[in-house]
């Protein structure tokens, strides 16, 4: 009876590694998209962040679109974003209400699909100016 067993599992060996042989490109693969995909999340966060910065410095009462997008750009410097990203700031008026408005871009290069990606976020704040 143990002789049989012991047989049995010398056969398996084989079929062992050639599971794996088969498997792990498969989840190399996968890895590597999630890893791809964490990273262009963290960066719509970052640009996110720089938006919500920047219009909130610019909407304070004695602030200015040129302090907020000195602000929104000092937030993508932070994570080397502010090369490849245009920041752009507007005042806009709805219904009696004046807002500003940040809108920040940035463009991507994937690798592995040879593609551009563009991300654009925006933020708004009422102008506390015109209160």
């Amino acid at each position: 009876m143990r002789c049989a067993l012991f047989l049995s599992l010398k056969q398996e060996k084989g079929s062992a590694v050639t599971g794996f042989a088969l498997v792990a490109p498969l989840v190399v693969c996968m890895f590597v998209v999630v890893i791809q995909v964490a990273s262009m999340l963290a960066d719509r966060v970052t640009l996110t962040m720089a938006a919500q910065s920047g219009v909130r410095v610019a909407s304070t009462l004695d602030g200015t679109n040129a302090q907020g997008r000195s602000k929104a750009l000092s937030v993508l410097q932070s994570r080397r974003m502010d090369k490849q990203s245009v920041v752009t700031f507007v005042d806009e008026g709805r219904g009696g209400m004046h807002y500003v408005v940040c809108t920040v871009s940035s463009h991507r290069h994937i690798a592995w699909l040879n593609r551009e990606i563009t991300m654009t976020v925006q933020a708004r704040a009422i102008d506390e100016g015109t209160l």
